[in-house]
């Protein structure tokens, strides 16, 4: 917990921890969270309400996650992600040159049952508006580091999104280059 007062806890998340239950048996950030407030006193699971949190993270991806302790916290954290006054930003490192800052624009469909998605540029059926916003913080002869801004959040839209462009995340299994992160985990130990 990086920051907590009595509405609200800023949560970082490491890398290989689920945000919440995908099955019954999973032991996610959620849990971890009101086991912590368990813990302290200041939730029972016999209590009228639950305390949540409020974004997800790709089980992949650290971050801060963003929970609401008390049903007046989770209300305001959910406002200022609704509203975008909160800005979710990430940092990644992608394949080739990137040496301008750029506002991606386009549609994302996702299969449930596969778990993942396909980007479009034009309006698709079924999919989803996106907006990716990024700007190139360090850039190498072969890779670059990104700050992207995330405007809207749907499932895999960073991976998906840059990988679209020919610029996808150093070790994504699953929208990455294959050769790249194979030459990733050999030369420096890069792992998913």
């Amino acid at each position: 917990i990086i920051y907590e007062d009595e509405d609200v806890a800023l949560i970082s998340k490491p890398a290989g921890m689920l945000s919440q239950q995908a099955d019954k048996q999973d032991v996610t950030l959620v849990e971890y969270f009101l086991g912590y407030l368990q813990a302290k006193g200041e939730w029972q699971p016999d209590s009228l309400f639950t305390p949540g949190v409020c974004n997800r993270l790709d089980r992949n991806t650290s971050g801060i996650v963003l929970a609401g302790k008390t049903l007046a916290g989770q209300q305001f954290l959910s406002d200022i992600l609704r509203d975008r006054s909160a800005k979710k930003i990430y940092h990644c490192i992608v394949r080739g040159k990137v040496e301008e800052e750029m506002h991606l624009k386009g549609y994302l469909l996702k299969d449930e049952r596969s778990n993942q998605v396909q980007i479009f540029s034009d309006e698709t059926q079924d999919a989803k508006p996106i907006e990716t916003a990024y700007r190139p913080l360090v850039v190498g002869p072969d890779a670059t580091l990104l700050e992207v801004h995330l405007i809207t959040g749907r499932s895999h839209q960073i991976r998906a999104h840059l990988a679209s462009i020919g610029h996808p995340i150093a070790g994504d299994p699953k929208y990455g280059d294959m050769v790249w992160n194979k030459k990733l985990r050999q030369d420096f130990s890069v792992r998913s």
